[in-house]
């Protein structure tokens, strides 16, 4: 279910013209193998404040018409967190939207990135600030972020940051790009996979 997921996000990302990558858990699945971490139950992607913002403006505020549809291709509904804009940590609201799959339940969890110097600023694709962050307090290098790469993820075109080891390092440590036992599982690098 989580990889149609990522599937539909990617359609919907494409016709609402969105720039977004993968992130934390979902990254680190990448690194690895190019897919799911067994252990991780949503996806996680990260989109500049600017293009969240502009792409809540989009949605309908209740059931007129807009740009974009409530529910996209009749099963996915995308909420935006209506504390988006608050900037500071909030220890039990630091997702910024989600795409939920309605059939399932599952989700997608998306946080959106703003300058680590001005913690009300966005972050607008003109501007290249040295740090960014998301709610999570999670600092990013932004030459670590940009330019995108494109690449696969499950079978998908997707992007990822620029240079994913100094992400994931900057997230979770350098061991986490080469510890092979985690959780229960082991890294098995003839297959390609964790088992």
């Amino acid at each position: 279910a989580l990889s149609g997921l990522i599937g539909a996000w990617s359609r919907f990302s494409a016709a609402a013209n969105v720039t977004a990558w993968l992130a934390h858990g979902t990254l680190m699945g990448w690194w690895w193998a190019g897919e799911l971490l067994p252990w991780d139950d949503d996806l996680d992607l990260q989109m500049t404040l600017h293009d969240l913002e502009a792409l809540a403006e989009r949605l309908p505020p209740s059931s007129t018409s807009s740009a974009l549809p409530a529910l996209f291709e009749s099963r996915y509904l995308l909420e935006v967190n209506p504390s988006h804009i608050h900037r500071w940590r909030e220890t039990a609201n630091i997702i910024d939207a989600r795409f939920i799959d309605t059939t399932t339940g599952r989700f997608l969890d998306i946080t959106a990135l703003a300058s680590a110097a001005d913690r009300g600023a966005a972050l607008a694709s003109a501007s290249f600030p040295l740090f960014v962050r998301c709610k999570s307090q999670h600092v990013y290098a932004y030459d670590d972020l940009f330019p995108l790469r494109r690449t696969t993820f499950e079978g998908v075109e997707v992007l990822v940051p620029f240079d994913v080891a100094a992400v994931l390092a900057a997230e979770y440590g350098v061991a986490s790009t080469t510890r092979t036992w985690f959780k229960g599982h082991f890294f098995n690098a003839t297959a390609g996979r964790w088992v």
